[in-house]
């Protein structure tokens, strides 16, 4: 059993946290959990369904410990990727590259014992399978014998993206029984949505980031250059990216963040993700040093940054340090909610970013309320104190972190249409349909505020 925090996946923490597990036994309960995916021909020529596999496999392989296996033809899985990869790969190499677990099975038999999911045009007869979709810049899930399925068109790849991390969280929820409704219900979560009207019909893509900033490459950070690398730019190599980060990685950070593997370890998070990059065609500098109250942007570097810190520290500096635009996310961290996201967008017009992250220390209860679990009582006989540093420890998952980072780069996207802008836009991945926004204007005035439920009925065959 191990004590060390380093050591300690954060989606065990969660097991132990709300159930009272001991690391092994949450490790088994999460091996005993097997996916199975069954892949419709399209797939070959869909680049968002490919994008919506490859999220979902990159999340889910992180999550659950049990085999994976999906089921596609011969012909699809030596077809070539169609999202950013590297040159000539087919998507079955980038099915191997997302996770090595996977098995590929072109027969298709469905498995009793499996999660099942369902992509492209091809059904299920299983009540309880979950159908990934999407349709414009809306994300879809919801049973797979509905007969509710999105245009799956081009419009914007991030929707596809989102729609295979939802998928996985619809999953965990049932899974770790947080929410009742989870994977019986249809859902369809909007990156569109303007004020006073609603969601609406977004438009195709045209314009993409020519820069951008990313302050943390952790759990979150990762996850904006997942979503970035998804992205149809024709010329990626003429983006200007700055990695900022100067941590190493740790074996607890390989459940959350969805560019790190074991051979990662030790590595700085920054050239990890730089390395990613690289192989689909962007060029990034990195700033290895902490981010603090004197770092200002210098002439001729991004004016858009994307912040996914860990603590709430360094924010309270993010409007001083020049940038045109900070979209920033935070995460929840306890047992309790860790499910839920926020995003905020700076310059505020209501509250600066001390205002909004004040740096003054508040007391942390995390401790005081777990010390009665097992996992900590025995980490107390072991070190005194040690049980303190492990029970303040965040929880983590990764489809929480790709979530909001389909949220926050579909807002730098939004901006370049003259779309709608969000000051603040609230998730929780237990009825992920429910967004609580405050809208700006134009001139970036708040306008209104508005809850969008969108979606969210149980389907009529669901238990």
């Amino acid at each position: 059993m191990t004590y060390d925090p380093s050591q300690l996946s954060r989606i065990f923490k969660l097991l132990i946290d709300k159930d009272d597990m001991l690391p092994d036994e949450a490790r088994v309960r999460l091996q005993s959990c097997t996916l199975q995916i069954k892949c419709g021909a399209d797939l070959r020529s869909k680049p968002g369904l490919q994008a919506a596999l490859l999220t979902m496999l990159n999340v889910g392989a992180r999550t659950f410990l049990g085999d994976i296996s999906v089921c596609m033809d011969d012909v699809t899985s030596a077809s070539n990727v169609l999202v950013p990869w590297a040159p000539g790969c087919s998507l079955r190499d980038a099915i191997g590259e997302v996770t090595p677990r996977v098995q590929i099975d072109p027969n298709g038999g469905e498995s009793d014992h499996s999660y099942l999911f369902v992509l492209g045009d091809v059904v299920s007869t299983r009540s309880d399978a979950v159908r990934m979709s999407y349709e414009g810049w809306d994300a879809i899930v919801c049973p797979g014998k509905s007969d509710v399925r999105g245009a799956e068109d081009g419009r914007c790849i991030l929707a596809a993206v989102l729609a295979g991390a939802l998928a996985i969280s619809e999953v965990f929820m049932q899974f770790a029984d947080i929410s009742p409704y989870a994977a019986k219900r249809m859902v369809r979560v909007p990156l569109w949505v303007e004020a006073g009207k609603g969601t609406v019909e977004g438009p195709t893509i045209q314009y993409l980031p020519g820069e951008a900033w990313l302050l943390g490459l952790g759990h979150l950070g990762q996850a904006f250059g997942w979503c970035l690398s998804m992205l149809p730019y024709a010329r990626p190599g003429d983006v200007q990216l700055i990695l900022h980060d100067y941590d190493r990685v740790e074996p607890a950070n390989i459940d959350t963040g969805v560019l790190s593997y074991q051979d990662h370890v030790g590595e700085l998070k920054a050239r990890v993700v730089e390395s990613f990059l690289s192989k689909r065609g962007f060029k990034a500098n990195n700033v290895e040093r902490p981010f603090h109250k004197g770092v200002t942007v210098q002439k001729g570097e991004p004016a858009l940054a994307l912040c996914g810190f860990d603590g709430k520290g360094p924010r309270s500096a993010l409007d001083q340090a020049n940038f045109k635009e900070v979209i920033e996310c935070g995460l929840g961290a306890g047992h309790d909610d860790f499910h839920s996201i926020i995003m905020h967008s700076l310059p505020n017009p209501a509250r600066s970013a001390a205002d909004l992250w004040p740096t003054r220390a508040t007391p942390d209860s995390r401790a005081e309320s777990l010390k009665n679990r097992r996992f900590y009582t025995e980490a107390a006989k072991q070190d005194h104190c040690g049980h303190i540093a492990l029970a303040n420890q965040a929880i983590a998952v990764p489809f929480v972190g790709v979530t909001a980072a389909c949220f926050a780069v579909a807002e730098s996207i939004r901006a370049l249409h003259n779309g709608p802008r969000y000051a603040v836009l609230g998730c929780d991945l237990r009825r992920p349909d429910r967004l609580h926004l405050v809208h700006l204007n134009r001139d970036s005035e708040v306008i209104a505020f508005q809850e969008v439920a969108y979606g969210g009925k149980i389907c009529k065959h669901a238990s």
